[in-house]
């Protein structure tokens, strides 16, 4: 006797049940009773018949709809051929599921493509006498119903049945299926998604430590786009201990839908180690493999890591495999040579059959198979390997000789198979789509994303849209959508005992969701443990922004400085709340590390040669060996082989040797002798309740004809500065006169004459000062024009001062004043955070 349900699932679940309840009673039982999901009964009943036709799995159909449109002359070039096939046949199962007729006109290109190509398949199909499972209820529906009708459990649990198999239930006289009404469940609301699923965990706990064997179903519409955070949620509330190692497997609650085979770690290696050739490999090829702990473990894990990065140390870009083999430690060796071994015996083109077993020699020659029992997890991985990749000897007759690139694409098509080993500790939660829960009776049911959903049609774009619309499909009407959806989530509640319902207020975006009509809804309250007391919200100019306090703990910089005058309040987001735009991602080595590292190299060479006329008295062979010895000296302390390779650090060498080579020759032209005092020495002060800490680059006792001088130096490496950023009250460019009034009282800078900036800019070196002696320190190469200074040397520093000291108290009074025109370049990321039609006095802009 079979007993019928909605899914496979739930049939399983059923039998599960069934065995439990009887071996409870202590019964013995010879037949048990036969539990099936519908669509594998219509398979079985099919089956049964003896046909002629055999059937067609997903891979072979999908080959054979490749092949099709490949042989097609009308097929136009396609960016995914693989993907576009998949569409045909989701196309085609539509057809037949809603029995759609061919009648209907043609509107696109696309839609006469795909009854071109679905004639030319239904021949194919005919030819070599097979069928796809959706063809297979129209098949019976030509046979007469059976003596004795299978029964079916559970009749108000199903949802709404596919009109192919609605004819189908109607021909096999099967009883009418109805769900009874219930009252729809008080739905909570929270205040966002994250807090849902927050709030399901926590309730989930409480309902598992009140009753430990009872069975939670877990519902959530638009599970796949959901799922991360959910199973986050999840984690932290019921699974605590899931990072431990060795115990990451110890999951209260399964998916409904598992996990496909090729996202394991050793299905992914297999993938991986079919992509090898004889030809050269990128090292990131191998890094796939060597790094892959599922074929590399235990010693060969630690062996293979310390190639890796002797690869990456050594700048290979690409490696032959005897040139891996060559740089293996021996511990890897013997493996490695069976790869390559195996790697010289592959075929050019083969039968997919063939290519499967020559694969398969692939993975057992870097990895030992055949795991025992005692892993279970590893048994059954390595068992539904080995079943899926079978699947690929069935394509010969449909490909026939293919080469090695075709047949790994098939070989990952085949491992796209569903893999969810069983465990040996209990799951009472079981999460899943509407859908797939259906027909499993359940002791709480929780629902999630219950809001209701605003969407438009979608209808499948080579199908006429009216003929989808008319034959019911719902992605064809978002009003047949919604009704289908109340239809399963009645039928969910009508199979469990307590029902309980959740939807964020907001969604991903902030905008508002909104119940479902007819739901009773209200907020969600917060368990006490995690109530906290908040204020309410108010507006900015009500909320002005505190005053600077110690426990801050905020030390200025002359960044801090310099963002103030772009912005006050740059200064409030950054240094006081830290908080800044991503990094952007850069290959080789960050310019933020070249500009420390040109700083290190320039201090190395002037702690060894302090005055000019050292410098002067270096003859070129000299000048390059100091260069060279300076630039190693930083490459040393900064740049670490196992961050960038050897490869990138051979690169950053040559441009810092060539930086430092043109800049002091430009430095061998100043015209009055020099001394470096000071390298990157720190400034500290403090003014009121501000510190201050600061870092000067450079400093040096110039020999003026007025006598000697200091002179303060900054280091430019990236942006143009330009001392017109010295003027005014709005400093541009603040580092500089900063530096100066801190330094105007330490007399180790005493007399202080001048700032200057030092652009290390590859071919355009130049020194811009602010002197008291002179207007130029390199004579210009072309006659430029010259302006008098508007203040003297100390009423400039006195200005500074004062415009400085005005930002300092502004910055400790909480000054958050913004013109967002101003935020551009790199502040141009915190133009989020104002308002575009506020003015930085919070008025509107006309």
């Amino acid at each position: 006797m079979t007993l019928l349900l909605p899914t496979d699932l739930a049939a399983r679940e059923a039998g599960l049940d069934d065995a439990v309840a009887r071996r409870a009673a202590g019964a013995q039982v010879w037949n048990p009773p036969a539990f099936g999901g519908f669509t594998r009964h219509i398979e079985q009943r099919w089956a049964a018949g003896w046909p002629t036709e055999g059937l067609l799995n997903d891979v072979q159909r999908l080959a054979l709809w490749q092949q099709v449109m490949d042989d097609d002359p009308a097929t136009p070039p396609l960016l995914a051929p693989q993907a576009t096939a998949r569409l045909a046949m989701a196309a085609e199962d539509l057809q037949h599921d809603y029995r759609l007729g061919r009648g209907a006109p043609l509107y696109t290109q696309e839609q006469r493509l795909f009854q071109q190509w679905q004639s030319a398949v239904q021949t194919r199909m005919a030819a070599l006498k097979v069928l796809p499972a959706s063809h297979l209820p129209q098949a019976l529906l030509a046979q007469p119903p059976p003596a004795t009708p299978p029964a079916v459990q559970h009749a108000h649990g199903w949802g709404p049945l596919l009109p192919s198999h609605q004819a189908l239930w109607t021909h096999w006289q099967l009883p009418p299926l109805a769900v009874a009404p219930c009252a729809p469940p008080t739905l909570r609301v929270c205040p966002d998604r994250h807090s849902q699923f927050r709030a399901i965990a926590e309730r989930v706990l409480h309902m598992l430590n009140d009753r430990p064997d009872a069975r939670v179903l877990l519902a959530v519409a638009d599970l796949d786009r959901h799922r991360a955070g959910l199973d986050a949620a999840l984690t932290e509330v019921l699974a605590p201990w899931r990072h431990q190692p060795g115990l990451g497997d110890r999951l209260p609650w399964r998916w409904a839908s598992a996990q496909r085979l090729r996202d394991t770690a050793l299905a992914s290696g297999w993938l991986a180690l079919a992509t090898l050739s004889l030809r050269p490999q990128r090292s990131a090829d191998w890094q796939t493999i060597l790094l892959n702990p599922a074929l590399l473990g235990g010693e060969a894990a630690l062996a293979a890591a310390k190639l890796d990065s002797r690869i990456l140390d050594e700048g290979w870009t690409q490696l032959h495999a005897q040139e891996l083999l060559t740089l293996s430690p021996p511990s890897l060796h013997d493996r490695l040579a069976a790869l390559v071994t195996v790697l010289e015996q592959a075929p050019r083109r083969a039968l997919p059959s063939d290519w499967q077993r020559h694969l398969l020699a692939r993975l057992r020659a870097i990895r030992p198979l055949g795991a025992t029992q005692a892993d279970s997890h590893l048994f059954q991985l390595e068992r539904r390997l080995f079943e899926a990749s079978e699947r690929l000897g069935q394509l010969d007759r449909l490909l026939g000789p293919v080469s090695s690139a075709v047949a790994g694409q098939w070989l990952g098509e085949v491992l796209n198979s569903p893999f969810q080993p069983r465990v040996e500790h209990g799951q009472p939660i079981l999460i899943g789509t509407p859908t797939q829960l259906l027909g499993i009776p359940a002791d709480h049911l929780i629902l999630a994303n219950c809001e209701a959903a605003i969407g438009s049609a979608s209808p499948h774009p080579l199908l006429p849209f009216a003929a989808q619309r008319d034959a019911g499909v719902p992605e064809a009407d978002p009003l047949l959508a919604s009704a289908q959806a109340r239809a399963v989530r009645a039928a969910l509640m009508a199979m469990a005992d307590r029902v309980e319902a959740y939807m964020p207020a907001v969604d991903d975006l902030g905008q508002p969701l909104t119940p479902p009509a007819g739901c009773p809804h209200a907020p969600h309250a917060v368990p006490d443990r995690r109530r906290r007391a908040l204020p309410d919200p108010v507006m900015p100019e009500d909320d002005p922004v505190p005053v600077l306090r110690p426990a801050e703990q905020v030390a200025a910089s002359a960044g801090t400085f310099e963002r103030f005058f772009v912005a006050p309040l740059l200064t409030v987001v950054v240094d006081r709340l830290s908080s800044r735009p991503l990094p952007r991602r850069t290959r080789g080595v960050p310019p933020s590390v070249q500009g420390r590292l040109s700083h290190e190299a320039l201090m190395h060479f002037w702690q060894r040669h302090q005055t000019s006329a050292a410098l002067l008295a270096l003859a070129p062979n000299s000048l390059a060996s100091a260069i060279g010895e300076a630039v190693d000296a930083a490459i040393a302390s900064g740049l670490q082989a196992r961050h960038f390779g050897a490869a990138w650090i051979a690169l950053e060498r040559r441009r810092l040797i060539s930086q430092l080579t043109e800049w002091l020759g430009h430095e061998r032209r100043r015209t009055e002798p020099f001394e470096v005092i000071a390298c990157e020495v720190p400034l500290r002060a403090q003014w009121d309740a501000l510190p201050i800490h600061l870092r000067l680059d450079r400093a040096d006792t110039v020999t003026a004809a007025d006598g000697p001088q200091v002179l303060l130096i900054d280091y430019k490496t990236g942006a143009d500065a330009s001392p017109s950023g010295w003027k005014g009250d709005h400093l541009k460019a603040p580092q500089l006169p900063l530096y100066a009034v801190l330094a105007r009282r330490l007399a180790d800078f005493q007399p202080l004459g001048g700032i200057a900036f030092a652009h290390l800019k590859a071919g355009h070196p130049a020194l811009s000062a602010r002197t008291a002696w002179a207007t130029y320190l390199i004579p210009p190469t072309r006659k430029a024009q010259t302006r008098a200074a508007d203040l003297t040397w100390p009423e400039q520093l006195a200005a500074w001062d004062a415009t400085l000291r005005d930002a300092a108290t502004a910055i400790q009074e909480g000054c958050a004043g913004v013109d967002a025109r101003r935020l551009t370049g790199s502040h141009a990321p915190y133009r989020d955070l104002v308002d575009p039609d506020v003015d930085e006095d919070g008025e509107d802009t006309p």
